[in-house]
This record gives structure tokens, C-alpha cells and sequence, in this order.
């Protein structure tokens, strides 16, 4: 054999090529600078004769002559350090991907990239803290486009383990002294309506991820990869990316990442902030829901996200990301809807629950452990009954998710992806909860076990009030204890409420927009209801679960109503025994509650067979 075989790290050739690109324009460049200078001398002359060739044989030696790049129009101003190029292309080669293949040399990824546009602006060298740094003002990528075909290929490891920048930086030495540059920064980098085809070729049944019409913002980007430092620590170098901003497809949401460092020397990524934010208000996201884009407006933020024990091997050989822990310091959600909007008719959501879509992903991930130290959810409903929003809180959430994986041979070790959470509801009772979530199920089984301490049911008026036009006016909760089976098509199970002293007050709109009490039915529905459970004779109320989910209802939704049915069932004491679904008081609070006919219209559609119980979790739905 005539020296280790080009498969160098290629695993991560996204990286490669990026860094082939910039490598590349900065040899470009340079020889531009100091050709430029001499008398009769033509950019494009210098660049057809001298930089193309450079830049097109790093590509070809780092590939192994896999791939080819090729571009249209260039158009280069020294003077103002300003590039652009169009129509560039990398292309794989069939005859020499065959080669490779036959020779057990193929890398597991196969890439083929096109970009309309490439402008680079204010490029040039600059002294930062006494060093020599390549400085990039503004780098603009215009509808790029990338597919990526992933097998992995299990040949005998021969591969050079230097750093993937080594070999670049050795490749066009003979064009830069990159000794002399200490670093690599770039102010702003932009991506518009990006497009990533990943295909995950590893199983029969083949996956595939794809992101389309992305935008991306990257600020404040510096890497010693390309520098001499990147030598020193074995091509170990950092990265720091000051603020990086997607903007969804449907344009609703920035997804923002700050602060990010990537240390590969300790195998540690750091994460300042990861949050979702809507691009726009409450007030103006009616428009959102009339165009039919969305029912719910989410904001999210995790703030001091730390990976650890990144194995750099499967990453970079395999497109694996194994990563053993993960912590979050602090977590916020808050879910926001209004009922007042023309909600649009739900999707269908089949094999949506979290463990199914995690199975769909391309990419193989596993996340062995991910602790949140602390955190606070948010439910708010603005209500037809009623000008307040409903209010609901869960706090001081701290929670340990364990095996988050769709990785096969993770699933086959453990099929269960298990989060155990405390916080307390409304600020105030303790709950303690745990979910399995059945990563191979294929009806997206998941079981949930949730124990709540003592708490004042008065504080639950916040969401009563203006959601059911009840007030609560007094509700000593001991214990609340439930146990729940649940999957695509049904639930079942048992709520155990334990309480003293319940009894409400019933109300009313009143034209001024305030909530009225009803004095008469209150009276009346108090003499009604029991209000100890169990009763002073020691009788106690189950509280059994058996529902039917609307194909259309949302994970977290199916899993309220399920509870709904066995708290009704607990409190008033009808329906004990429920070997099928049904349920006296959800069925009559329906008539006279229930959504308004084509708001938020529901169906069953073709799964009521399934939905009845012919078909359930049994073992012939598993893998």
C-alpha cells in the first residue's frame, strides 16, 4: 500500500470542503495581492493560471480525485478586498466513486453541493491583540443546496488521524505562509434559502432528513484551524461562534444560538443561549393561524447548554453524534394560544408523538444523559368565555432524560428513552413524575407514572376561571397519584385524587368583560358535588382512564384529556369501572363547553377501527 489512503478524515467532509473554499479564497487571495501589483497583469489571468488550479487540486488530493468544483462567473476587486462568485459547484465523480468503492477506499458520505452566489467582502489580513489574523467582513451564501448520501462502510481502518486543517494547511503551504496567520475570523456570515438533503442508508429501510428554505445568520466567527495554533495542540483548535440565527421556512420563528465554543481538545461544546423566538407578537400572529400555518405560538430558551465526552471518533468516521451528557443551567417554555382566532382544522398527527419522530430522524443520535438543572413552563389561553388569560405554570422544573437515541444498536441495549422530572404546579404542589417512551413501539407506546403532594386547589383558578367560567373557592388536596398507558390510539389507566373541603363557584361574562358569580347554580351544584374524597364513611372515588385519541390531538393534548376523564370520574363518582371509553360528565360538559362548530373541527377519519381497541399495543406492533 503506498501510504495511508485518502479516506483522511473525510467522514466530515462538509468540513473539508468549507475549509478547502476558504483555504482556498485566501491563497487566492494572496497570489491576487501580489500579482495584481505587477504592470499588464489581469485578474482573471492570474486566477485561471495560477489560484484555480491551486484550489481545484487541494480538492482533488483531499478527495481522493472523488469530487471535481467547478464555477461560472468571478468577479474579484482587490482594492476593496471584494470577491463574488457564481454557479459554483462540487460534484462526485460515478467512475471514481466506483473505484473507491471496489478498493474499500469509499467514505461513508457521498456530497454533492451547488451555490447560486458567494460574495466575500472586506477580506484581508489585520492585527488583532498583537497578531496576525485573516479577516472576512461579510461572507454571503445564496441558495445553497446540499445533498448528502451516508453509508457507513466498515473497511479496515488505514486512515491518516491527522487533523482534517493539517492536511489543508500542508496542501496549500507552498501558496500561504500560514504560520504567520494566527487566526481566522469572520464577522458575519449569511446563508439564504439553504437546502439539506441527508440520506441515512444504513438500515432496509433507508431515512431521510430534509431542511428546506432555511436562512442562517452567523456572527463574530473565529477559528485558529487554519493557523499555526491548530499544530500546536495536535489540530485541536477552537472555534467560537458569537451568535448564529436560523429563520424557519414558514418564517414564524428565529432559532438563535449564542455564545457557542467548540473545544475538541477536552471533546466540550459550550452553548451561551438556544432560544426560539417568534418573529411576531401575540397580537400579530392571527395572521399566522388565518393563513393556516400554525394554531400555537411557542417561545423557548436554554441557557448555559454544556456537551460533554463528545466521541469525536463516531462523529468524524461514522456521522454518529454520541454524546454522554449533556447539561442545561436553566430552561423556559411558554405555549400561547388564542381561542378568539379562526383556529385551523389540526393536522393529522400520526406517528408525531416525540419517540416516533426521533426514529425518523437521518441523522444517528444518541444522547446517553441530558440534565435540566432548573426550569419554568408556561401555559397561557386567551379564552372566548372570558377577556383573561387562562394561566398555567409548571416551576422549578428540574428533570434527567436518559437514552435519547434512534441509533439501533442503542435501541436493541434499551428500548426505552426515560425522563424523570419534579417542579412544583402553580408555583406551589410538588410533582413528581416519569415517562418510558418505547423507541421501537410502532404505535409510539409510552407509559407515565406522576405523584403530587398537598397543595391549596385555589391556585388552579388562574386556568378555571376564565377556561371553564369556574371558580374554586376552597380544595384541600392531599395526594394526587397517576398511572397511565398510552399510545397513538388510546389510554387507559387509574387518577387517584385524595382532597377535603371542594367547592365552587360558577360564573358568568358580564358585559363590562368581568366574571360574575352564579349564585343559585353555585348553591345548588355544591349540594351536588361531593367534596371529600375519600367520603367521611371511607368510600373513595376512582378516578379509571379509557379514551380514545383523535388522530388529530397533540401529544401533550391526548395526555390532558386522559387525565380530564379520570379527575371527572374521581370527583363526581360516575363511570367506576371503564372497560370501554365512556364518560357521563366530560360527555355533558362537552354540549355546553365544547369548541363551536368549524373552529376546530375533529375526525377519526379511516383509523376508527383501529381506534376501537381491534387494534391495539399487542406484540405484533412491535419490532
Amino acid at each position: 500500500m503506498s501510504g495511508p489512503n485518502k479516506r483522511t478524515n473525510k467522514a466530515i467532509w462538509a468540513m473539508a470542503i468549507i475549509g478547502v473554499i476558504i483555504g482556498g479564497g485566501i491563497a487566492t487571495w494572496h497570489y491576487l495581492k501580489k500579482d495584481v501589483k505587477s504592470p499588464n497583469s489581469k485578474v482573471e489571468q492570474i486566477v485561471e493560471q495560477k489560484a484555480e488550479p491551486q484550489l481545484k487540486k487541494a480538492v482533488a488530493e483531499l478527495s481522493d480525485s472523488m469530487y471535481t468544483i467547478d464555477y461560472g462567473k468571478l468577479n474579484v476587486e482587490i482594492d476593496k478586498g471584494y470577491a463574488e462568485i457564481h454557479n459554483l459547484k462540487l460534484t462526485p465523480n460515478p467512475g471514481i466513486i466506483e473505484r473507491l468503492r471496489r478498493d474499500q477506499k469509499l467514505p461513508n458520505n457521498v456530497v454533492d453541493m451547488k451555490v447560486d452566489k458567494i460574495i466575500i467582502q472586506n477580506i484581508g489580513l489585520k492585527k488583532i491583540e498583537g497578531e496576525t489574523a485573516m479577516h472576512i467582513g461579510k461572507m454571503s451564501v445564496i441558495n445553497p443546496v446540499m445533498t448528502i448520501n451516508n453509508k457507513i462502510r466498515n473497511y479496515k481502518d488505514t486512515s491518516d488521524h491527522r487533523s482534517l486543517f493539517s492536511i489543508l494547511r500542508k496542501k496549500l503551504s507552498t501558496s500561504v505562509d500560514f504560520d504567520a496567520i494566527a487566526d481566522v475570523k469572520i464577522d458575519v456570515m449569511n446563508m439564504t434559502n439553504a437546502t439539506l438533503l441527508y440520506k441515512n442508508n444504513n438500515s432496509n429501510s433507508p431515512r431521510t432528513t430534509r431542511l428546506k428554505n432555511l436562512d442562517f445568520i452567523i456572527s463574530n466567527i473565529s477559528t485558529d484551524a487554519l493557523a499555526n495554533k491548530g499544530d500546536k495542540s495536535g489540530g485541536l483548535a477552537i472555534a467560537t461562534i458569537a451568535h448564529q440565527r436560523i429563520v424557519t421556512a414558514d418564517k414564524l420563528y428565529f432559532v438563535d444560538f449564542r455564545n457557542i465554543r467548540i473545544i475538541p481538545s477536552e471533546r466540550k461544546v459550550f452553548i451561551g443561549s438556544f432560544e426560539l423566538i417568534p418573529t411576531l407578537s401575540k397580537s400579530a400572529f392571527v395572521k399566522a393561524v388565518k393563513a393556516g400555518k400554525a394554531n400555537y405560538r411557542y417561545h423557548l430558551k436554554n441557557t448555559g447548554i454544556v456537551m460533554r465526552d463528545i466521541d469525536l471518533d463516531k462523529l468524524t468516521r461514522r456521522q454518529q453524534i454520541y454524546i454522554p451528557e449533556v447539561d442545561v443551567d436553566y430552561a423556559w417554555a411558554e405555549f400561547y394560544t388564542n381561542y378568539k382566532w379562526p383556529l385551523r382544522t389540526p393536522p393529522n398527527r400520526r406517528d408525531k408523538y416525540p419517540n416516533e419522530l426521533l426514529q425518523k430522524l437521518a441523522f444517528d443520535v444518541t444522547i446517553k444523559k441530558m440534565r435540566v438543572k432548573n426550569g419554568d413552563m408556561e401555559f397561557r389561553i386567551v379564552t372566548e368565555s372570558a377577556d383573561k388569560e387562562a394561566y398555567l405554570s409548571m416551576n422549578n422544573v428540574s428533570s434527567v432524560y436518559t437514552n435519547i437515541t434512534n441509533n439501533v444498536a442503542a435501541k436493541n441495549a434499551n428500548r426505552y428513552t426515560t425522563l424523570v422530572s419534579d417542579c412544583n404546579v402553580m408555583n406551589s404542589g410538588k410533582l413528581h413524575s416519569v415517562y418510558k417512551l418505547d423507541l421501537k413501539d410502532k404505535n409510539g407506546r409510552y407509559t407515565a407514572s406522576s405523584t403530587m403532594g398537598a397543595m391549596d386547589g385555589t391556585a388552579f383558578n388562574a386556568l378555571s376561571e376564565p377556561l371553564a367560567l369556574t371558580q374554586v373557592k376552597s380544595m384541600n388536596i392531599q395526594k394526587m397519584h397517576l398511572d397511565l398507558k398510552a399510545d397513538e390510539y388510546k389510554a387507559t389507566g387509574n387518577i387517584d385524587m385524595y382532597y377535603t373541603d371542594y367547592k365552587i363557584n360558577l360564573l358568568k361574562k358580564k358585559d363590562d368583560g368581568r366574571l360574575k358569580k352564579r349564585s343559585i347554580v353555585s348553591f345548588v351544584s355544591n349540594i351536588a358535588l361531593p367534596n371529600d374524597n375519600p367520603k367521611e364513611n371511607g368510600d373513595f372515588r376512582k378516578g379509571p382512564i379509557n379514551v380514545i385519541r383523535d388522530p388529530k390531538e397533540s401529544f401533550f393534548g391526548f395526555q390532558w384529556r386522559a387525565m380530564l376523564d379520570g379527575m371527572s370520574s374521581a370527583m363526581m363518582g360516575n363511570d367506576q369501572k371503564k372497560d370501554q371509553p365512556k364518560n357521563k360528565v366530560t360527555k355533558m360538559a362537552k354540549m355546553f363547553f365544547g369548541p363551536k362548530k368549524g373552529q376546530e373541527y375533529k375526525s377519526t377519519g379511516t383509523d376508527k377501527k383501529r381506534m376501537t381497541g381491534t387494534e391495539g399495543t399487542g406484540q405484533k406492533n412491535q419490532e
